[in-house]
């Protein structure tokens, strides 16, 4: 299956989904969202499917939100609407009946954080980096990233990732529990495919019941975090130091 910035394949019991917009730095767009959800909803009804793997071409994992879509969402009145809705299509992962696993193969910013921290599980090449840059594009979280970030790694870290805005390598995210694995630079997916085999010798049902109840659990503490999330966010949108970063990105990127 062959999707505009997105490829979808079976690969024994897993369903790879490679991020494929290297013009791009594979960011994410409302549409390539969209049929990132549909994709791993399909996936997920799949009785053959044991796992679903998210990975990428290029240097780059997902360098975020499409920022040129963006600039032109500023000038909707519904603009910060739509990008929130996009965190929303994101909660499929955790709703997905069989794991979901990140295997990050090069840099990871903002919103592709966000995405990796969605997943159930995560695995990153030694060369790989993660950076919560949300702060230096005038913003905030939008997708669940600072709910996910300080149940992952605590308040004072969470702090540390998002204000400072450092990249953080795979050894660091491995021990700060961001990732669950460093792995040798090229050894990402085969590891995801060597933990999907691991995955399908154990009942679906049962490992959608495991599921089930993490997400239930987590869903039970969060409260109302994802809409107070969301109300920062809107209270930066289309801010000045969101219009001043902007225009600086579309200058360079001219």
């Amino acid at each position: 299956m062959t999707c505009p910035g997105l490829r979808v394949a079976q690969n024994g019991d897993a369903v790879v989904i490679t991020f494929d917009r290297p013009e791009a730095k594979n960011a994410l767009s409302r549409a390539l969202v969209r049929t990132l959800q549909e994709s791993i909803d399909r996936a997920s009804a799949e009785p053959s499917v044991r796992a679903v793997i998210l990975t990428a071409v290029d240097d780059v994992f997902v360098a975020g939100g499409d920022l040129r879509e963006f600039a032109e969402l500023m000038q909707s009145p519904t603009g910060v609407q739509e990008v929130i809705a996009m965190g929303t299509s994101l909660l499929s992962i955790e709703r997905c009946d069989v794991p979901v696993i990140a295997a990050v193969q090069g840099a990871a910013y903002g919103g592709g954080c966000e995405l990796i921290l969605a997943c159930d599980l995560a695995l990153m090449e030694t060369d790989a980096t993660l950076s919560f840059r949300q702060a230096a594009v005038g913003l905030s979280s939008a997708w669940g990233g600072a709910i996910r970030l300080i149940e992952r790694v605590g308040p004072m870290r969470a702090s540390q990732l998002m204000l400072l805005g450092e990249a953080i390598s795979a050894r660091q995210a491995a021990e700060w529990n961001l990732v669950n694995l460093e792995v040798p630079s090229g050894a990402c997916l085969d590891r995801a495919l060597e933990w999907t085999r691991m995955i399908a010798r154990q009942p679906r049902a049962a490992v959608a019941g495991c599921k089930r109840a993490l997400r239930e659990t987590r869903e039970a503490r969060r409260a109302d975090a994802f809409a107070k999330e969301a109300q920062v966010f809107s209270s930066l949108w289309n801010g000045p130091d969101h219009r001043a970063a902007m225009a600086s990105f579309l200058n360079r990127s001219r």
